[in-house]
């Protein structure tokens, strides 16, 4: 396995790996949404090393004029709550797949940020796709949020231009290293 290049592992994935508390009013729709029962650290835990994690707006949650329809049919539906705490449009981004809307984003990232503290040698593929559209100040709050929890384990495009070359590193010229980047991220 040491001379296996990395753009040739097989790696254990999670396909929308922050879906296991996702909800909806129409608790139906969760059946199709989620598709994780476990939080990201059980998963990374399990041996997940490619994690696909969906975000949107969370203030867009349940902003849909079928909501108000549906309100009437209680015993389809879950009646929504009324938003106590309004969402920070500025700040507040969310999991997301499809309909389905679960925790804040920052959750998940502190989950991942905790099993690389209790781990060495772990690399991380992570791809972050808008699953709803964010505003530009949720996108530059997104990259503050990622650099200030996983900054120090992500690789760099300083890491690429030295010694990072995914087509011909080799898995055990990686682990020789001894680095602290770890994680292989993409934004979508």
């Amino acid at each position: 396995m040491a001379n296996t290049r990395l753009i040739d592992l097989v790696i254990p994935s999670s396909h929308n790996a922050a879906s296991d508390l996702l909800q909806h009013p129409a608790y139906r729709v969760i059946l199709i949404c989620k598709c994780q029962d476990v939080p990201i650290y059980d998963q990374l835990c399990a041996g997940v090393r490619y994690l696909d994690i969906r975000i949107g707006s969370k203030a867009f949650s349940f902003k849909c004029p079928v909501y108000e329809l549906l309100d009437k049919y209680e015993f389809f539906y879950k009646p929504r709550e009324k938003m106590l705490n309004p969402p920070n449009l500025d700040t507040d981004i969310t999991v997301k797949h499809s309909m389905g809307s679960g925790p804040l984003f920052i959750e998940y990232i502190e989950q991942i940020k905790k099993f690389l503290q209790e781990t060495k040698n772990e690399f991380l593929f992570i791809k972050i796709a808008e699953d709803q559209e964010l505003r530009n100040s949720q996108r530059e709050h997104l990259v503050k949020i990622l650099l200030e929890n996983l900054g120090e384990y992500m690789i760099s495009q300083k890491d690429i231009d030295c010694w990072f070359d995914f087509k011909t590193l080799t898995f055990g010229k990686f682990l020789g290293k001894k680095v602290k980047e770890r994680i292989f991220l993409t934004i979508e």
